[in-house]
């Protein structure tokens, strides 16, 4: 299978860090780059053995790329035996989206994101008939679990994308922090959260990308400490097909990529987790109830969206 690097969402401004004295970590992880910057001191050998094992770890428990995956192990047999809290706490946090996200944030997804292509590249614009057939084999309600096994009542995927980087961002942070890290920031692929004051006493800026201008910078932010911030966007993953965009940002009730005029959303929380998660519940919401649902859960959100002349506007609620 191939896997195509995603593309920093991200771009962190340190212009105002200049006579700061940063250290900077990187690694290649969950097909994407994780980059940590810190400021009061550096990472330790063992800093960076502890954090390369625990993405491994993720990897080979959620990841549609790895055999020893829960995903790949529930395409073999109906039925998962288990002792692990870190897949029960994953499994609880995922549908407790679905719920809030009434049944459009769906881990069951992967046969659907499969047939248009998104998994290895081979983008193809399937037939209503596939679409339709595939349908019947996504829907959280197929699936149960309890704190020791995960039983599936049809042939599901399981595609833990809408979570996964969020939930090793935030806990790559509280690890940092265990280990007396005062001040930095981790990011993975489009997910990002900053610890501690910035050195300069001001706040932290992170430059969001412009979805139709690739490598330029749309709008800055500013974030508070222990804030988190995601962005899914249709310029992550996606082919043009007659003039139409499709991206991977697909409507498991559907079956087809949300077409709603939003090209990217980016959710601000104190939570990378959830930063992650609700970020794809608002694109998939659109603006109209995506903002409503931000009120109501006292999230701050930016929608990027495009009008009738392929011009990108903005809205927020802060």
């Amino acid at each position: 299978m191939k896997n195509k690097l995603i593309l920093p969402i991200f771009f962190l401004i340190f212009s105002c860090l200049n006579n700061i004295q940063k250290d900077e970590y990187s690694i290649l992880t969950m097909n994407t780059i994780l980059t940590i910057t810190t400021y009061d001191k550096k990472l330790t050998t063992k800093d960076k053995q502890a954090i390369s094992n625990t993405l491994l770890e993720l990897e080979n428990k959620f990841s549609i790329s790895r055999e020893s995956s829960i995903v790949n192990q529930l395409k073999k047999t109906n039925i998962l035996f288990y002792y692990d809290e870190e897949i029960y706490h994953i499994l609880e946090k995922s549908k407790l989206f679905y719920e809030i996200s009434e049944k459009k944030f769906d881990i069951t997804i992967g046969k659907l994101a499969s047939l248009w292509g998104f998994y290895n590249e081979e983008y193809k614009l399937p037939s209503e008939e596939k679409i339709t057939k595939t349908l019947s084999e996504v829907g959280f309600n197929y699936l149960t679990f309890s704190s020791n096994s995960i039983k599936l009542k049809k042939d599901i995927w399981l595609d833990f994308g809408g979570i996964l980087k969020g939930y090793a961002v935030e806990k790559i942070a509280t690890y940092l922090k265990s280990r007396g890290f005062k001040c930095g920031i981790v990011n993975l692929g489009g997910n990002l959260k900053v610890f501690g004051e910035k050195p300069n006493k001001t706040k932290w800026k992170i430059g969001i990308r412009d979805p139709r201008k690739n490598g330029e910078i749309y709008k800055i932010v500013e974030l508070n400490p222990e804030e988190s911030i995601a962005t899914s966007g249709d310029y992550e993953r996606f082919f043009i097909t007659n003039g139409i965009r499709y991206h991977h940002i697909l409507d498991p009730q559907k079956g087809f990529p949300v077409s709603n005029g939003v090209a990217g959303v980016s959710v601000i929380t104190t939570n990378a987790t959830e930063a992650d998660a609700y970020s794809t519940i608002m694109f998939l919401f659109g603006y109209e109830k995506g903002i409503e649902l931000a009120r109501k859960k006292n999230i701050k959100v930016i929608f990027l969206l495009e009008n009738k002349e392929n011009k990108i506007y903005e809205k927020n609620n802060f």
